[in-house]
């Protein structure tokens, strides 16, 4: 009879998952691991590819989530350069934690989950402080994307059929983009 228990493989702390002998019922793929040191983020892949940044050029924090979940990643920590550019984490990746702490001491970063119940497109500032809880992308449907509405189309969406699975367009808020601006000015 499944029952709700801490599962040994969840990532996050303190989070509850529905159980059948001790197994979740949604095991994610691999999200790789995070390491932090001199200020310095690496993120290795499962495929050994590495994400290196570095926070001393990053101007802006702030988190994402997509619709692809339950089986892929569908959450992410974005890190913005001066230039614009970004590179992103997922927050399932493992030693997460320790990232999120060390930005907590370093940037005063709210390490709350702010979007952890998002099962949309969503973007949240959490750095600069001013302007935690602002839209950090614009995101935009894909030509042709239909929202799924009934069970057959979210089962389609699953598996990436139909008008669902399409890539979304996102780019920066012309407020962060501003904000960079100003702070190169």
């Amino acid at each position: 009879m499944p029952r709700l228990s801490q599962s040994p493989n969840v990532r996050r702390k303190h989070i509850l998952t529905l159980c059948m002998k001790e197994d979740p019922i949604i095991e994610r793929n691999d999200s790789g691991k995070v390491y932090i040191s001199k200020n310095i983020i690496t993120w290795v892949l499962s495929n050994n590819n590495q994400i290196t940044i570095d926070l001393n050029n990053v101007k802006v924090i702030g988190e994402y989530t997509t619709d692809d979940g339950p089986f892929f990643d569908d959450w992410f920590l974005s890190f913005v350069y001066s230039d614009g550019t970004w590179e992103n984490i997922s927050i399932y990746a493992d030693n997460i934690e320790s990232v999120r702490d060390y930005l907590s001491k370093t940037f005063g970063l709210d390490t709350s989950y702010y979007l952890a119940n998002s099962t949309n497109w969503n973007s949240h500032i959490l750095y600069p402080k001013d302007y935690l809880g602002h839209k950090l992308f614009e995101m935009t449907s894909p030509q042709g994307y239909k929202e799924p509405e009934t069970v057959i189309d979210h089962i389609k969406l699953s598996f990436g059929l139909g008008k669902y699975r399409k890539a979304w367009n996102f780019d920066l808020t012309p407020e962060v983009k501003t904000l960079l601006h100003n702070a190169s000015a």
